[in-house]
């Protein structure tokens, strides 16, 4: 004669919960890889130098990934370079044209001494790192502002915003 025996509930739990635990780090390794791998591509990128005119303005289109540090002179690099034709300066204003592939961003390093005001577009970000200003008037129409290492540290920053902006870490 053969007994079955049926699993005690402790037991059921506990096999739930390693199977629960097992999917939570398959889940987070995964996120991992995907996150790491974006950020070795990223740092292999090569950049390319555009000719550009003084500016104390920029206007960002869409499809733009800009970064603003502080600096001497006034440099702009394109990832990659090909988007090189679609940045240029009129009346000391650093115009970011459209890019016609919505699912194409293209990032971007520029220096410059002294900024006064920026528009950015819906699907672009400006970033500025370790970038110290008195003022700075910035018009969010959809896009997104990240201020010094993530944080706003501005006199007086002016900040006009429309559709979905966002500005981030507001903390000092």
């Amino acid at each position: 004669m053969i007994i079955k025996r049926k699993m005690k509930t402790s037991k059921k739990i506990l096999t739930v919960l390693a199977g629960a635990i097992l999917l939570t780090v398959v889940v987070y390794m995964t996120a991992l890889r995907g996150h790491l791998l974006t950020y070795l591509q990223g740092k292999n990128k090569d950049y390319q130098k555009v000719e550009i005119e003084q500016f104390d303005r920029l206007e960002i289109s869409t499809g733009w990934h800009v970064t603003i540090r502080p600096g001497r002179e006034f440099i702009v690099e394109v990832e990659g370079g090909s988007a090189g034709p679609l940045v240029e300066t009129d009346n000391g204003k650093l115009y970011f044209k459209s890019i016609h592939d919505a699912n194409e961003v293209v990032n971007v390093k520029v220096m410059v001494p002294a900024l006064k005001g920026a528009r950015v577009s819906k699907g672009s970000t400006l970033r500025m790192d370790n970038y110290d200003a008195d003022s700075l008037d910035i018009v969010l129409d959809g896009g997104l502002f990240v201020g010094n290492n993530n944080k706003i540290g501005f006199t007086n920053l002016t900040a006009n915003t429309a559709a979905q902006a966002k500005i981030s870490d507001l903390e000092e």
